[in-house]
């Protein structure tokens, strides 16, 4: 199932990943990709919020990834821009990050990983948006691979269709 629609703001953006945050089924794998500037570092930090997660979230691109966590949950930021090699994230492990019970794991750039195809996961891809002259929006498109995320994607449409 795939859904795209418009995100008019900044406030649309954290608003969407928080509310993804919040009725994700965890463990979460969830895969960003767009061109630079698009919103996915403004995406992970609502999802990031809705998750509970009170730390400020920021893009790991010369860490690689960000890890976060609250009493019982962990978030778990990464950010391949800077990777010469994205393959090399499977040396770290990525499936013991995917088996923590209790868990999101959101990956920007993941468009640069060739592995993923016996992942289920949610995409997630910005696009600009021209709204007028000067002003530019961004279109989301989500994408379910499995049928994990189905269910999320009906509940995200009815929210969006509340911002109409």
């Amino acid at each position: 199932m795939k859904i795209k629609f418009c995100l008019p703001s900044v406030e649309h953006t954290l608003q969407i990943g928080n509310f993804i945050g919040q009725f994700v089924y965890i463990p979460a794998f969830i895969c960003l990709t767009g061109e630079l500037g698009t919103g996915k570092t403004t995406f992970t930090k609502g999802l990031a919020m809705g998750f509970g997660i009170k730390d400020n979230i920021t893009s790991p691109t010369f860490t690689l990834i960000n890890e976060f966590a609250t009493k019982d949950k962990h978030f778990f930021h990464f950010d391949l821009y800077r990777l010469d090699n994205p393959e090399e994230i499977f040396l770290w492990d990525l499936d013991e990050y995917l088996k923590k019970s209790n868990s999101i794991v959101a990956i920007e750039w993941a468009d640069r990983l060739k592995n993923l195809n016996n992942y289920e996961r949610l995409d997630v891809c910005f696009e600009y948006l021209p709204i007028s002259p000067g002003v530019e929006g961004r279109n989301i498109i989500l994408n379910s691979y499995g049928t994990k995320y189905l269910s999320l994607l009906e509940e995200v449409q009815k929210f969006v269709d509340t911002w109409s």
